[in-house]
């Protein structure tokens, strides 16, 4: 009984390791420094740390997997810049959503996956909290509203995408009033492409 009670006090000593969430994070309390404050709660949750996960591509898709091969289910925590991402798993391929925050605790990013690629919302945040971009994905592809907006909040571009192909709007810029520039009809990067923005 007495060696039950010392495991069960090491873990809850150690709960870092094996800290689990209960829902998606949208805001942290303090600066980023991998720490993870969240509430305890299912197995399938899991916070995995660096040392219990391996990644790599597998068909042009990244796959995390953990030391017996297994694909993950659960989420890790990424640090890459002056950002960190956490991501969320299951069955090895990042599906839900992953939040970026930067090392002050600003969140910058909410995407939504499904299997590996962007799948519903993607809203990108400025340093000062607004909303920079607000874009729709369906199977990895933009399609459907896209909207974007300057630092102070106003609107400057409101497009319409089907599979990753402009379909009708405006992108705003400093010469124009409201221009419907080329590079908006094809999205090669299904990545969203700044109003404003001067491709050379």
């Amino acid at each position: 009984m007495r060696k039950f009670l010392s495991v069960i006090l090491c873990c809850l000593i150690s709960g870092t390791a094996f800290a689990y969430i209960t829902e998606p994070i949208t805001k942290l309390t303090k600066p980023v420094k991998i720490v993870v404050p969240f509430k305890i709660r299912a197995h399938n949750d899991r916070i995995y740390t660096p040392n219990q996960y391996y990644c790599y591509m597998k068909r042009t898709l990244k796959f995390c997997q953990d030391k017996h091969g297994h694909g993950i289910n659960g989420r890790i925590v990424n640090t890459y810049d002056d950002r960190v991402a956490y991501e969320t798993y299951q069955d090895g391929y990042q599906t839900g959503i992953t939040t970026v925050f930067n090392q002050s605790g600003t969140l910058l990013q909410r995407i939504e996956y499904k299997k590996g690629v962007r799948n519903g919302e993607a809203i990108s945040y400025y340093e000062n909290g607004n909303v920079e971009a607000v874009a729709h994905y369906r199977d990895g592809a933009l399609d459907g509203r896209l909207e974007q907006y300057d630092i102070n909040g106003a609107l400057v571009g409101k497009m319409t995408y089907k599979k990753g192909w402009f379909k009708e709007g405006y992108c705003k810029n400093e010469a124009d009033n409201h221009t419907m520039d080329e590079r908006l009809r094809h999205s090669d990067y299904n990545e969203v492409i700044p109003c404003g923005y001067d491709e050379e």
